[in-house]
């Protein structure tokens, strides 16, 4: 009988014991093998793939009205009586090449026909302080019909040339075909634009003229190419 009675007591006590490990496992889950959270966000990151050398750029097209083939120095001074203003403007190819410089205005004259001028275009720019004189075609403050081309000089490889005009003083805004605004009453300095080409004519237009020599003047296949000299102060 005794050994009845131990028999279901060690049962008991083994079916207790089951019980409690059985529930220990279901409070505490196993977390599978792998990094701690710790080490997981301390990953580092993969390197950025280094940057690719840039395309070399594509050579820029020339500008026409980018000068860099002349040079240019001029002066101006009053003259003997102080009716005039005379400038002066010596220019320099500095190309292996020929180029065609603006030499003389052209304006109207009596019965329909055309003369040359010794005269330059005395015009403003954009800053109140300085004006232009311009050996070349330029539109005026208002709307024309049609500008008057001036006559040019071809100038061989390092070859100079030197000319000289007359503007009438006191001074004041002028262009062949009118329109120009008066001169602004800030204006300390004057710039010289002188107006050239590094390609040849595409062809020649004879003006009626009374002039001694022929007068003609020059159809270019491309836009000027403008000189400039350095802003002097007024006289």
């Amino acid at each position: 009988m005794r050994r009845r009675v131990g028999l279901v007591l060690f049962a008991l006590v083994a079916l207790v014991t089951a019980g409690c490990t059985k529930e220990r496992a279901s409070e505490s889950p196993a977390k599978p093998i792998g990094p701690s959270d710790g080490e997981a966000s301390m990953k580092v990151a993969p390197a950025d793939p280094a940057p690719s050398a840039p395309a070399p750029a594509a050579p820029s097209a020339p500008k026409d009205n980018v000068v860099t083939a002349s040079t240019l120095d001029w002066s101006m001074k009053k003259s003997g009586d102080g009716s005039s203003i005379v400038i002066i403007a010596n220019v320099k190819n500095t190309t292996d090449a020929p180029i065609w410089v603006a030499d003389r205005l052209v304006v109207p004259a009596p019965g329909n026909k055309f003369t040359r001028t010794d005269r330059l275009t005395v015009m403003n720019t954009d800053d109140p302080a300085v004006i232009r004189f311009v050996a070349g075609a330029v539109s005026s403050d208002r709307p024309s019909a049609q500008l008057y081309k001036p006559t040019f000089t071809e100038l061989a490889p390092g070859a100079s040339v030197e000319r000289t005009w007359t503007i009438p003083s006191p001074l004041k805004s002028w262009n062949p075909v009118g329109g120009a605004n008066p001169l602004s009453d800030k204006a300390k300095q004057a710039v010289f634009l002188l107006h050239t080409s590094t390609v040849p004519p595409s062809a020649m237009n004879k003006i009626a003229s009374d002039d001694p020599t022929p007068l003609e003047t020059p159809d270019f296949p491309r836009a000027m190419q403008i000189v400039t000299g350095a802003a002097l102060p007024l006289l």
